[in-house]
């Protein structure tokens, strides 16, 4: 089809231009219009701990939070595979949008990697306990800030696939890295593991690797050659009925040396009366089991469907103490939005604007003030483009007496 304009003719100049305004409109219907909204609000690369040396990507956290839904949520953290060396937060593949659309507040973690390639007479490198310490951190970020996107503490649950497994099957029986942060694992309620050999370190170098092959060099990367370490890592050591330990889901693939090493673990905590679920999910292999978890293909949905009801029947034993206050109307300092990416608004009821001439401070988590200002005219508005990410205390005075809030900053 052609179309004939005469550049001299003001009507058919404007007829052309009308033209072009409604093919762009309908490429805007079709284009546009027919992607799907997203079921979440995504925070990212938030800082749960610093080091000095440290990339601050390997010690920060990715947080989805559902849209819509009423109440406090049940919080879900990930923590990605890769053998210690490799991997990062944002490979969640099907699993966020699997699990906010299961009401979740899905929390994905990075932590401290080992050298990749593989690095082992380097006595610098990152080894074991690096990572569960780096994973112990981040949950204790989470308990304590994830009620300010709308979390609930007394539900949170762990899953991992692989090195991430391993690391969260770790901190859920050996207590020693939740305590080293000031938590206990009674905090965690549920714990699910995608495949990883390394339940009982020992025991898989002995039968399974050779020695100078690639998951040899990977655990020796990870852990060095000390068999006494390789002990302290190994998550069955730590099994006792009278600790708090959570249910656990033990997600394996078909082959008889993972059906050997995630059953071996499964009868210890069966021997100590703690709640476990074994899933096989044969034909998919080491690989497929983490990237399919979510997918919404029919193929996938028993799969799906009994990773759901693990955490689902897990946490409907959990009757929650948390009551969420983000309707009250006393007298307060409120802070929106929180977390904030640019600025937030001050009031001390909502909708009102704070006093004129109040006094504002604001302190970072080591306690020193990086922001002080009085507001003259009473402006609730105030910019924080220049903050860092992290977390911060922000005081206000009134004239009468102080308030504080905490708030999180985000890139």
């Amino acid at each position: 089809m052609t179309f004939a304009f005469s550049p001299n003719t003001k009507f058919n100049t404007f007829r052309y231009i009308h033209f072009l305004a409604i093919i762009n409109f309908l490429i805007w219907i079709i284009f546009v219009k027919s992607v799907p909204a997203q079921s979440y609000q995504k925070f990212q690369d938030i800082q749960y701990d610093t080091k000095p040396g440290v990339d601050n990507n390997l010690l920060s956290l990715d947080i989805y939070v559902p849209n819509g839904g009423n109440g406090l949520k049940p919080v879900m953290i990930w923590a990605h595979a890769g053998g210690w060396r490799i991997g990062d937060k944002t490979q969640t593949r099907y699993k966020d949008e699997f699990f906010t659309s299961l009401g979740y507040i899905f929390v994905s973690i990075n932590y401290r990697l080992s050298p990749n390639p593989p690095d082992i007479f380097n006595p610098e490198r990152i080894v074991f306990p690096a990572h569960p310490k780096d994973a112990a951190k981040a949950v204790r970020w989470v308990y304590e800030n994830i009620p300010y996107f709308g979390g609930d503490t007394d539900r949170i649950a762990l899953i991992g696939s692989s090195s991430g497994g391993h690391l969260f099957s770790l901190i859920s029986t050996d207590e020693s890295y939740l305590q080293e942060v000031g938590l206990s694992i009674k905090w965690i309620k549920c714990t699910c593991s995608l495949d990883p050999a390394s339940y009982d370190i020992p025991y898989y170098m002995s039968n399974y690797p050779t020695a100078g092959d690639e998951q040899w060099v990977s655990y020796i990367n990870a852990f060095g050659a000390d068999t006494a370490i390789w002990g302290q890592a190994s998550p069955i050591r730590f099994i006792d009925e009278n600790k708090d330990i959570p249910d656990f889901m033990l997600v394996h693939q078909g082959t008889p040396e993972r059906i050997d090493l995630a059953t071996r673990f499964a009868d210890v905590l069966v021997n100590n009366n703690i709640p476990v679920t074994l899933f096989n999910t044969s034909p998919y292999d080491h690989n497929e089991l983490n990237l399919y978890l979510g997918n919404s293909e029919p193929e996938f949905q028993a799969y799906n469907d009994s990773v759901a009801e693990f955490f689902r029947d897990c946490l409907s034993r959990v009757v929650s103490s948390k009551v969420d206050n983000t309707e009250t109307t006393s007298t307060a300092l409120y802070l929106f939005p929180n977390p904030t990416n640019g600025y937030i608004t001050l009031s001390l009821q909502p909708g009102k604007m704070i006093p004129v001439n109040s006094r504002i401070m604001i302190f970072n988590v080591l306690g020193e003030m990086v922001f002080e200002q009085n507001h003259s005219n009473g402006s609730s508005f105030l910019p924080l483009q220049h903050f860092n990410a992290g977390v911060y205390f922000l005081k206000l005075h009134d004239g009468k007496k102080w308030f504080t809030q905490k708030f999180i900053k985000i890139r």
